[in-house]
């Protein structure tokens, strides 16, 4: 059964992820993890799962060129690097000037 007072709270909050109300996780963040900076290019909840060679796994954010459609992947700390020091451009290299 849903509470729907608590599932309002959350969508209010922006934690809202869908999983029972009585997980002790929810609407907590990570420890050490600070809140993802908003970006217009940038959807942060668009994964794509990479396996690497070594049999791990890694969640990349997907991010497509508004002019061509390329798809770019990228590492979440890099983006938020990125981002952050204003060197982030959605278009692709081929389209940036």
């Amino acid at each position: 059964m849903v509470d729907a007072k608590n599932v309002r709270r959350q969508l209010r909050q922006q934690v809202f992820t869908g999983r029972c109300p009585q997980d002790r996780l929810v609407g907590r963040s990570r420890a050490g993890n600070p809140p993802l900076p908003s970006h217009a290019g940038v959807e942060w909840t668009n994964l794509q799962i990479v396996v690497e060679g070594d049999g791990r796994r890694r969640a990349m954010i997907r991010v497509t060129c508004p002019v061509c459609g390329e798809l770019t992947l990228y590492d979440r700390r890099r983006l938020v690097a990125l981002i952050a020091k204003g060197r982030f451009r959605v278009a692709c290299a081929g389209h940036t000037t």
